[in-house]
């Protein structure tokens, strides 16, 4: 766990070769540490973000700032976005079609009691971007028939 004076990230991936290439897919993520997920390696190695629902909360060390948006390592880490919903987020980067900054109509998304089922209205039912990569279960063992983005499918 990080100690107190560095900055705390909700996840964190470290890539140790050129070749590696790390992937977090279909995952629903609500914190309020510094960064939502830091990515960081060697020039030519890759992280994929691929229909993730990412939620900023207040940074529990600076409640006057949210958590932060993806972050790589400008110099190495190339990082792939595809289809994520983000809110939220400093900072957020909404620069591609599918990447979407909404509300992901979560059932809760609080920190106390969060349930990440999604609402009838989410923007996330049925609007996952088609890849390789989509599991086909989501977290409670449900069949993705029409994918959903995030870690649960809506029934």
């Amino acid at each position: 766990f990080p100690s107190h004076d560095t900055e705390p990230d909700l996840l964190a991936f470290s890539l140790k070769n050129s070749t590696d290439v790390a992937s977090l897919v279909n995952s629903t993520v609500v914190g309020n540490g510094n960064v939502a997920i830091l990515a960081v390696g060697p020039v030519g190695s890759k992280f994929n973000a691929i229909n993730n629902i990412l939620i900023g909360k207040p940074y529990f060390l600076d409640s006057t700032k949210n958590t932060a948006d993806i972050y790589f390592d400008a110099v190495g880490t190339s990082v792939i976005e595809s289809g994520n919903i983000k809110y939220g987020l400093r900072s957020a980067k909404c620069n591609t079609p599918s990447v979407l900054c909404v509300n992901p109509g979560l059932a809760n998304d609080s920190l106390d009691s969060s349930d990440p089922h999604l609402l009838s209205t989410s923007p996330a039912k049925d609007s996952a971007v088609q890849n390789t990569l989509i599991p086909s279960k989501d977290y409670f063992n449900v069949n993705r028939v029409v994918p959903d983005r995030g870690a649960v499918e809506f029934k």
